[in-house]
């Protein structure tokens, strides 16, 4: 990196930390602070806001930085250091715009920031789809548990102990596996979902790190069952691990390094306190402020990681040395050989020592199958930091087939680990609840009415819920309780090629040629991304993603439960709106809910259509003026009428082509999977298909 330029074009010599250096500034040139208007606070003002807003090219599109502010902050284009660059250049002019540009680059490392929140954005990703995955080992290694329970049974004499303890101690370690990944996601969604106003509270949760992490609660929990009780650097006395004291709700963001380039600004640049404010403005509105802050909470998150982690594998050691495990128990106490039942009745004494030592090894399991996870996260957090330049990881909405993450994330290999107990039980079970399905179906009743007494593992399986399928009747665990289907009847529909959880009807299911072949699941119901089936699902978060990773030259957004929570065509203003005052719209316009990130999609990008059946497309632009999108575009389908024909009249309207093998980069939103299923919207050359989900907020 070069040496830095003040604002009068004096160069500074390089320094050391992260590419900071001290320039030796001098007063700014009084030829270029008249041409800027640099000294008329008034004059700068108007000259800066004449610059947004207008229809011209040579117009930046949107409001003005200097309006942001908590009620508008999400209608800015924002992500990108070359949107800080460009608000820069326009309000200061080539030249020192140019240098005040690589002064705030330089001290900042603005770009970088942008780069470490990116890596961030897709980690989260990663961890969805890792959550995904290890959320269906978990609940196979739960039902085999379950299922096998009776062979630890001292009625049983243990006679197949071993199966249980190997399923058992699976079972365990998943558990705080998945505990683990899911609350990476959450803490990772939490920094990137840091507010980009300043003045906003830290996130609560980042604010009592590490009393928040899941990893905490397990070391808490294994600790409890320490005979001796060593101090440690983090406090594991205090509340439970997901309680928030008063000072975690108004915690301050961590704006450290953004104010203190701004000071450096001010002192070192040595221009104008109004022109130090745009500059605070757009890097504030821009999410420049904002990279900077997940930065810091990156460090933060890491150290506090890095904290727990050293004391989950101190606590397992302890429990080890502590406390037999339950192996131990059965092989010392009960003269288990491991293959067939112990020849003696166990005294109390023997029991009272197993269930103690199958309590501490819940916990120790629970731990050792969290804290690989934790290590885990700490290093590649710390390695996104140390690396801002490269892209680490990689993530779309299908995880089959976009997502990308380096060959030493080890993720994968701990989720696979499980995949050889399940293999190994998984299908004798299957095969038996199918048997005890398939007596309930010709008998009429449950296999516990039958002439022979039931086996072990009935009482674990039967239960008050009717399969809508077969009928026969199931406990929570073996049964969907939406779709009231069993888990036997689920396989069977996957194999065949049909949708589980499409409820029989007399018409065709909502969700009729929704099924991915690929995957087995259905892109409907189950929400299920597949890249070579052409459809992804996503919130408005991971929508904006795609825009911005196929570089969309046109948007199309559905209205009714996607930008707006209104249905079935229902108007988003009252009938009477155009009759009232424009202060009486705007407010019932805010009452209304609606997805923030798509309106301030359709207010930022230059090409973004609303494409709706809902026939009051007046109240619609009114709605949208309202909420701050200046030029409102909506398209309307009329009834019978496909969405691919408003779609391909905007393409051809804005000169793109949208027959043949010229394919233009769009993206179509819709939360109704038939409008994304229609083939003449499949057959749209370059459309990229999401079905909508609103986002379930932390």
């Amino acid at each position: 990196m070069g040496a830095c330029v003040s604002a009068s074009g004096v160069e500074g010599e390089e320094e050391g930390a992260r590419g900071r250096a001290p320039t030796r500034a001098s007063a700014p040139v009084d030829a270029a602070l008249k041409a800027l208007e640099l000294d008329d606070p008034i004059a700068f003002e108007r000259r800066v806001r004449a610059l947004y807003g207008g229809q011209s090219p040579a117009h930046i599109r949107g409001d003005c930085v200097l309006d942001a502010g908590e009620h508008n902050i999400l209608l800015y284009e924002q992500g990108r250091w070359s949107l800080v660059e460009r608000d820069v250049l326009a309000a200061f002019g080539s030249a020192l715009g140019a240098r005040v540009a690589e002064f705030l680059n330089a001290r900042g490392s603005i770009s970088d920031a942008f780069a470490i929140r990116r890596n961030c954005v897709n980690l989260k990703k990663v961890l969805l789809h890792a959550q995904y995955d290890m959320a269906i080992v978990e609940k196979k290694l739960r039902r085999l548990s379950t299922f096998y329970r009776s062979d630890f049974a001292v009625e049983r004499r243990y006679a197949f102990g071993h199966r249980y303890r190997s399923i058992a101690v699976a079972g365990a370690r998943a558990k705080g596996t998945f505990l683990a990944i899911a609350d990476a996601r959450v803490f990772i969604k939490q920094i990137c979902c840091v507010p980009r106003l300043p003045s906003q509270p830290r996130p609560k949760r980042l604010a009592s790190m590490p009393r928040t992490l899941t990893t905490h609660g397990c070391v808490k929990r294994a600790r409890a069952r320490l005979r001796e009780q060593t101090p440690t650097p983090v406090d594991f006395a205090g509340a439970h691990s997901y309680a928030f004291d008063p000072e975690d709700y108004c915690a301050p963001n961590l704006t450290d390094d953004f104010e203190t380039l701004m000071r450096e600004v001010q002192d070192e640049l040595q221009l104008p306190t109004h022109a130090c404010a745009f500059i605070r403005a757009s890097l504030i509105a821009r999410g420049a402020a904002k990279a900077m802050c997940i930065r810091r909470e990156c460090e933060a998150y890491a150290r506090a990681v890095d904290a727990v982690t050293a004391i989950a594998d101190a606590t397992i050691i302890a429990l080890d040395k502590e406390h037999k495990d339950p192996d131990a128990v059965l092989r010392d106490e009960m003269k288990y050989d491991g293959v067939h039942a112990i020849e003696h009745e166990p005294t109390q004494a023997n029991l009272d020592a197993l269930q103690a030592a199958v309590k501490v090894d819940v916990a120790r399991n629970e731990l050792a199958g969290a804290a690989p996870v934790a290590r885990e996260m700490a290093f590649w957090t710390r390695t996104i930091l140390a690396n801002p330049s490269s892209v680490l990881f990689t993530a779309g909405d299908c995880a089959q087939a976009t997502s990308f993450v380096p060959d030493a994330f080890a993720l994968t290999d701990i989720i696979a680990s499980y995949a050889p107990i399940i293999d190994t039980y998984h299908d004798a079970m299957i095969a038996d609840v199918a048997d005890y399905a398939q007596s309930a179906r010709a008998g009429g009743s449950s296999a516990r009415a039958s002439s022979s007494s039931p086996p072990p593992w009935h009482v674990h399986v039967a239960g008050p819920h009717a399969c809508s399928r077969c009928h026969a009747s199931f406990s929570n665990l073996w049964i969907n309780q939406h779709a009231r289907v069993c888990v036997v009847c689920e396989l069977a529909a996957r194999a065949a090629r049909r949708c589980p959880f499409a409820r029989p009807s007399a018409g065709a299911a909502p969700c009729a040629g929704a099924f991915c072949p690929h995957a087995l699941k259905c892109v409907a119901c189950e929400r299920h991304s597949c890249a070579q089936c052409g459809i992804t699902c996503g919130d408005a978060e991971d929508f904006i993603a795609l825009i911005d990773a196929i570089d969309a030259r046109a948007v199309f957004l559905d209205f009714d439960r996607t930008i707006c929570a209104t249905k079935r065509g229902a108007s988003p203003l009252p009938r009477a709106f155009q009759t009232m005052n424009a202060a009486d719209v705007e407010a019932l316009a805010e009452a209304r809910s609606a997805d923030e990130d798509l309106i301030a999609t359709l207010a930022t990008h230059e090409n973004a259509w609303v494409v709706t059946r809902n026939p009051n497309t007046t109240a619609i632009e009114v709605f949208l003026r309202a909420r701050g999108v200046r030029v409102p575009r909506v398209a309307r389908a009329r009834k019978g009428e496909s969405k691919g024909r408003a779609m391909r009249d905007v393409l051809a309207a804005s000169g793109f082509a949208s027959s043949g093998d010229a394919a233009v980069a769009c993206a179509f939103a819709d939360d109704d999977i038939r409008e994304l299923l229609r083939d003449d919207v499949r057959d749209i050359p370059g459309l990229r298909r999401m079905l909508f989900t609103r986002r379930h907020r932390l």
